[in-house]
């Protein structure tokens, strides 16, 4: 493969790798339509990952 070859695959895999990293990390939880959060004022999800890290949870708005 020549360079442009392996520039092109480097791309290829760092898009990628952003791409996921962005949809899979960080601080937002995916919405599974559960609608806990509309009865009762909190997400369910929310707060369980509030409980394992130890923090208050906070209130849905």
């Amino acid at each position: 493969m020549s360079w442009y070859g392996w520039f092109v695959l480097a791309l290829i895999l760092g898009g990628a790798a952003w791409v996921w990293h962005v949809l899979c990390a960080g601080d937002t939880v995916g919405c599974v339509g559960c609608g806990r959060c509309i009865a009762a004022g909190e997400c369910v999800l929310r707060r369980e990952q509030a409980e394992k890290r130890g923090e208050k949870p906070r209130k849905a708005s």
